[in-house]
């Protein structure tokens, strides 16, 4: 008898955890194909999101040149650098723009962030890396590309 509640106890165990996985696997899926997941707000939406002081979030326009004469001497900008897409250029930094965007935070170093974890967009997984190795190379700023648990020191 003990044998068969254990059996029993276990397939109960099991069956609830598989139950909760698919009720996540299925609200991920509903949530995900929404029709304003991923996209450029429009409407009542983008008036508020236009009235927030954070608009604009990382996407370029001038408020990095206003941010490079408001605080001389920066010394490190962490700029984000991944999961862009045209349709979020508003609010996320397209890597066309992120040597000018150093620029003009007059920065003396820059480190990239929001790359190399998850997809969100549709470009390759390495893609943010080379951008900021290009933008190194090419555009002779100072980027700091660490690897992963690597120290990095501003003090040089």
């Amino acid at each position: 008898m003990r044998i068969i509640f254990k059996k029993f106890r276990t397939r109960m165990i099991v069956g609830c955890i598989l139950a909760v996985i698919a009720l996540l696997a299925v609200s991920v899926v509903v949530f995900i194909n929404q029709p304003s997941f991923g996209r450029t707000p429009r409407g009542e939406r983008l008036e508020r999101v236009m009235k927030s002081p954070n608009y604009r979030d990382g996407g370029y326009d001038t408020h990095y040149a206003e941010i490079g004469n408001r605080f001389p001497n920066i010394d490190l900008a962490i700029l984000e650098n991944g999961q862009y897409d045209k349709e979020w250029s508003l609010i996320h930094l397209m890597p066309q723009y992120m040597a000018q965007t150093a620029r003009d935070l007059k920065a003396k170093k820059v480190l990239t962030v929001h790359h190399s974890k998850y997809a969100l967009a549709k470009h390759r997984w390495d893609e943010p890396l080379k951008n900021a190795e290009e933008m190194k190379n090419k555009d002779y700023l100072n980027v700091l590309i660490p690897e992963i648990g690597e120290v990095v020191t501003l003090e040089k």
